[in-house]
């Protein structure tokens, strides 16, 4: 609940805005259903930068063991691997084309500081991920080029 000093500066805000585009645009901005709107975009954003960190993590974990030397033979000899990593990479393509679309679709190029800063954060980590599973596909292909001879 207000207090009445509040509610008399929202009253006065309001009606110094004169324009009914303006006014829109206003309580859209400070709208709590808006704010929490944004906030949980966020929070969504933010569980699958998450997850491809997650999967980052594991794509390096594979790659230091390769390049360790410990691997005996093709590690992927039937290509299901580097399969998966071509998927994923097309996954992350569509995820970073999918968020550049809603962003302009839904958010029409503006979000407050919280969800603008998720989208970037997952813009960066998908560029990552992409790089090193590009990479890992590589050193794979390097990898089985050597025992496959």
């Amino acid at each position: 609940m207000l207090t009445a000093t509040i509610k008399q500066i929202v009253a006065a805000t309001l009606h110094s805005l004169r324009s009914s585009k303006t006014l829109i645009l206003w309580r859209r901005r400070l709208s709590p259903s808006a704010l929490f709107v944004e906030l949980r975009c966020a929070r969504r954003i933010d569980a699958l930068s998450r997850r491809l960190m997650g999967m980052q993590r594991k794509i390096g974990a594979l790659s230091a063991h390769l390049l360790s030397g410990r691997a005996d033979g093709a590690v992927d000899a039937d290509r299901s691997l580097r399969r998966m990593l071509g998927e994923l990479k097309d996954d992350l393509n569509g995820i970073r084309r999918d968020l550049a679309q809603w962003y302009v679709k839904e958010c029409r190029g503006r979000t407050g500081p919280r969800l603008d800063a998720s989208i970037t954060h997952l813009n960066r980590v998908a560029a990552d991920t992409y790089a090193a599973a590009d990479r890992l596909e590589w050193e794979i292909e390097e990898h089985d080029r050597r025992f496959c001879r």
